[in-house]
């Protein structure tokens, strides 16, 4: 999943982590000695003015930006020569200029947070003393604003093109992964759809969850002390009293409580979607054989796959009810928080509408970012679905299998010559009745034979009773079906030979109650019998 794309994914992440850590360190210990020697502030700063006294592109944030850019393409710099991979300049480089976007808005959010103080401070003292506020003063606040906007928006919609192409490009990596040893997999349920439906969702969803993740680290690392400081304005918290730095730890218990409230609730969801996707798999599979076979996504078949669709819908719409009373409740009292606690110094009127305003979008930023968890658990629980079944598909690769992540990748384009077919098993079946369906003479593929049979090894299969399956047509095998059919008729036992494949490895399987699904466990091959799922029958055979 990560490998195809990244660099040697368990060095690339914890390289990242302490790279990052190593900068924080460097800024905050020597940024303001590095300053006079390194910044371009003194060239691209602009300065203050009378009329903009404090310009959002000052010599601070030129230093600040001209640091993080640095360090951040700084870290790209070894990968260029360690384990490079031919994703490089997506995984590595795109990577990080994505984050550096990231911050740069977090940046932008920071300084929106000071103008609205400073605007509506300014509105209060228009509206409540007429004529002390020019015309001048009020544009420039606007003017000011307007530019800064521009700029993040013009690099918002640059970086929503850029991560399109990332993650397909991460997408396009994982299927040729996944492609190159497809002759190894292939019979596996589900298969086509772990390679086109789920590589697409895991980059996204990954991508998603990891630049709300650090925007949220981000946001916390400039708004925390803003928001401690801001709390020094607040007189006391309802029924609490005074407390310092008041408001972070409304917004930390709220996000806490919040936490671990959807994630008791919601404790079964990830299981049940995964399951989900199991029978949405079966499902699909009936009907694209159906496109082609008579005798598949008939009536029968499709009402019983229909049903085991619907039975786990049904399952999960009602788990998901009482998950999201949790999840909107919480969600809706979380919305008046700031309120109450800013009740004290409302009533009294120890702030102004601006610090009002400042406080209340501070909170609101702290806020959010604490409750990350909160605000992506249903995204969460797709990943945890995904990713277990990305995870069985890879453990039924051979541990020899072939790396390649693209479509003109030598070693894809040459691995269906270099694997062996997978490892296949034979047992004896108890012949009961066949349909051959001769092929129209302008259609050579509509042919095809029906049989019906049991296991006759009892002892593998305990549970074992009459199977349909249809193999395409042959006309060896339809001559010896049909004589099959004649010792039928005259009450002779025939037996025949049934090739299959058998998923190897371990089992994931759901315990279940009354009712109800109590969990999942894992257990190895032979601690259970072998499931009927499990086997794909290749062809059949008679003595």
């Amino acid at each position: 999943m990560l490998r195809s794309f990244f660099p040697e994914p368990k060095v690339f992440f914890p390289a990242a982590l302490a790279w990052t850590a190593i900068a924080m360190f460097i800024w905050f210990v020597l940024g303001d000695a590095l300053a006079p020697v390194l910044s371009l502030g003194p060239i691209l700063a602009i300065q203050p003015t009378d009329a903009d006294p404090a310009p959002f592109f000052n010599a601070d944030r030129v230093w600040l930006y001209e640091f993080v850019i640095l360090a951040g393409y700084l870290f790209c710099v070894p990968w260029l020569f360690y384990k490079r991979t031919r994703w490089y300049w997506w995984s590595v480089v795109g990577s990080v200029t994505i984050i550096e976007v990231v911050y740069f808005n977090v940046q932008i959010n920071a300084w929106l947070n000071d103008w609205y103080g400073g605007f509506y401070d300014l509105i209060q003292t228009a509206l409540s003393a007429p004529n002390t506020v020019t015309l001048e003063q009020y544009f420039g606040f606007i003017w000011t604003v307007a530019v800064v906007l521009m700029v993040s928006i013009t690099i918002l919609v640059l970086n929503a093109f850029l991560n399109a192409h990332y993650l397909f490009r991460w997408r396009r990596a994982m299927t040729f992964y996944y492609m190159a040893n497809w002759k190894s997999v292939r019979h596996i349920e589900g298969a086509a759809q772990r390679v086109q439906e789920d590589t697409k969702d895991l980059s996204s969803i990954v991508e998603n969850l990891g630049l709300d993740l650090i925007d949220s680290v981000m946001t916390l690392i400039v708004f925390l002390p803003l928001l401690w400081e801001l709390s020094s304005n607040i007189t006391e918290l309802p029924w609490i009293g005074p407390v310092d730095g008041s408001l972070v730890w409304v917004a930390l218990v709220s996000a806490i409580f919040g936490t671990v409230l959807l994630a008791s609730v919601g404790v079964r969801l990830p299981g049940l979607a995964f399951h989900n996707q199991r029978v949405e798999a079966a499902f699909r599979k009936e009907l694209v054989y159906g496109e082609d076979r008579d005798e598949n996504a008939r009536p029968p078949s499709v009402r019983n796959f229909f049903k085991n669709v619907q039975r786990n819908y049904f399952r999960l719409y009602f788990n998901y009810t009482y998950f999201n009373v949790a999840r909107y409740a919480y969600l809706q009292a979380a919305t008046f928080l700031p309120y109450i606690a800013l009740a004290p110094s409302i009533v009294l009127a120890a702030i102004t509408f601006g610090l009002f305003q400042q406080i209340f979008q501070a909170f609101g930023q702290v806020h959010s970012s604490f409750r990350f968890l909160v605000s992506s658990w249903t995204s969460i629980i797709n990943l945890i679905s995904i990713y277990k079944r990305l995870a069985g598909f890879e453990s039924n690769m051979p541990k020899d299998h072939i790396f390649a992540n693209d479509y003109d990748d030598e070693a894809y384009l040459t691995s269906w010559e270099k694997l062996a077919d997978p490892p296949t098993q034979t047992t004896d079946v108890a012949f009961q009745w066949a349909l051959v369906r001769e092929p129209d003479a302008d259609q050579p593929q509509s042919g095809g034979i029906t049989v019906w049979y049991d296991f006759a090894d009892r002892a593998k299969f305990p549970k074992a009773h009459t199977l349909e399956k249809t193999f395409a047509y042959d006309e060896g095998l339809a001559g010896a079906v049909r004589a099959a059919m004649e010792k039928v008729r005259s009450g002779e036992t025939v037996t025949a030979k049934l090739r299959y494949f058998e998923q190897p490895a371990r089992v994931k399987f759901e315990i279940s109650g009354p009712g109800e699904v109590k969990g999942e466990a894992e257990v190895s091959h032979g601690e259970i019998e072998t499931p009927f799922s499990r086997i794909r029958p290749i062809d059949l055979s008679f003595a």
